[in-house]
């Protein structure tokens, strides 16, 4: 799956999501095997606790719905229950807040007067708390 068919996918979670939050949540945790107009095929861990309610019917049809606002049709849509697989939009949200968090922490520790700290005083960097805004942006 490239990465328009992953942004694809994205947008009709987000498109989801406005319409049913709950339902919306399933999907975070499917990994999109195949995303286009004409067809959806998504893979669900096998141990994941929620895949019978993401494939049931009234859910099934909520996401058709909003991969319909999405494509100007209706896909079909296939799920599979698989093994453990990368690739989810759950996955993808927490690398990009590790990351993001990560960047922020790195800002600081690189902060001049931080450094000049270390440097002058002989100080040590031992640990680095973000406020939850902070890591986010």
């Amino acid at each position: 799956l490239g990465e328009g068919g992953f942004a694809a996918w994205r947008s009709i979670v987000e498109n989801l999501r406005a319409q049913n939050g709950r339902i919306a949540s399933f999907y975070d945790h499917a990994v999109p095997l195949h995303i286009d107009a004409d067809r959806i095929v998504l893979g669900f861990d096998a141990d994941y606790v929620f895949a019978e309610n993401a494939m049931e019917g009234s859910a099934r049809d909520l996401l058709i719905a909003a991969a319909r606002r999405q494509f100007g049709r209706a896909p079909s849509i296939t799920f599979e229950r698989a093994a453990s697989r990368s690739g989810t939009i759950a996955q993808a949200e927490s690398a990009e807040k590790r990351a993001k968090t990560d960047a922020a922490r790195h800002r600081i520790a690189e902060h001049p007067l931080v450094t000049a700290a270390i440097e002058l005083l002989g100080a040590e960097l031992k640990d680095v708390r973000l406020p939850q805004d902070l890591a986010e942006g």
